[in-house]
């Protein structure tokens, strides 16, 4: 993932913290089987019952960014529970709230990453 990259990521971070809240998490996951990434956003302010919305607003904030390019490099927008086993493991495992985090060849509980760039993972402080 280059410089440049990073930088947007971290602009639309910013920017959905400062209008929706808090993010726990905010990671990019490579596809390699689709040559795109996977983004994968995490916070209490994800409501399922009112799903669409709210990736309508991560997918604004993208678009801002990425423009035209959305389509080349990213593959979908994948909402997830606070609770849910993956954003738990991850965000115990590594806290980033400023840079970026790539790693790769991990096993993150079951899930097998190739690679990962961490962007927000906000463990749940007891």
């Amino acid at each position: 993932m280059d410089q440049l990259m990073k930088d947007k990521l971290q602009k639309i971070a910013l920017a959905l913290e400062s209008t929706k809240g808090e993010l726990k998490l905010l990671a990019c996951v490579w596809r390699d089987d689709v040559k795109k990434w996977d983004i994968l956003v995490s916070a209490n302010w994800i409501n399922y019952s009112k799903l669409q919305e709210d990736i309508g607003v991560i997918f604004d904030e993208f678009k801002k960014e990425f423009n035209g390019e959305f389509a080349l490099r990213f593959s979908g927008i994948f909402p997830l529970s606070t609770t849910e086993p993956f954003v738990n493991q991850i965000t115990q495992l590594i806290s980033v709230t400023s840079g970026t985090v790539e790693l790769k060849e991990i096993r993150i509980g079951e899930v097998k990453v190739d690679k990962i760039a961490l962007i927000v993972s906000r463990p749940v402080v007891a």
